[in-house]
């Protein structure tokens, strides 16, 4: 199969570094399943990524991983929520004042925002309502996401900037 040295050498190098980074992948699996939010299956990611060179050593940002599965279950989770606000509306004629109201209401159980694991951030507009997560810097920018280039409508608090990162879904 191998006619060289060099070649057997690269395969079983490249054998390696394959395994190592599965062995992290699992481990990133690991930290998201064992966590309570996404802050901190993240901020455990970081840590074990500055313990291993191997993920350095093959560009892979297991973080942006982690991200991105936790930023999916947000969208989802606003799904769900807006799936109650429309029943809501539906069942009394406006939609709630509060988040609250809309689980006492109908007595679902809603989810949490899985990257902080508290609650979602709601505010009744003429016509509508955003719903959002805070984001990776845990901040209230206002339904702003500047990455995705996207403004919900929502009136951005002062504190927003360039850093503004909320996950919103909104209507109206």
């Amino acid at each position: 199969m191998f006619t060289e040295t060099s070649s057997l050498l690269a395969y079983l190098s490249q054998t390696l570094l394959y395994m190592a980074y599965r062995e992290r992948l699992k481990g990133t699996v690991h930290a998201i399943e064992a966590s309570d939010t996404g802050i901190a299956a993240v901020k455990q990611i970081s840590e074990q990524a500055k313990q291993s060179e191997t993920t350095a050593s093959i560009g892979v940002d297991l973080r942006g991983i982690a991200k991105t599965h936790y930023e999916h279950s947000a969208r989802l989770a606003l799904m769900r929520w807006a799936l109650a606000l429309e029943v809501y509306r539906k069942r009394t004629g406006s939609y709630p004042g509060t988040l609250w109201d809309v689980s006492a209401r109908l007595g679902w159980k809603l989810p949490k925002d899985p990257i902080t694991g508290g609650g979602f951030l709601y505010r009744r507009r003429p016509g509508g309502y955003v719903i959002y997560s805070i984001g990776w810097n845990e901040k209230d920018d206002g339904g702003r996401n500047l990455r995705e280039q996207r403004i919900v409508g929502a009136t951005p608090s002062p504190q927003s900037g360039a850093g503004a990162d909320d996950i919103a879904l909104s209507l109206g």
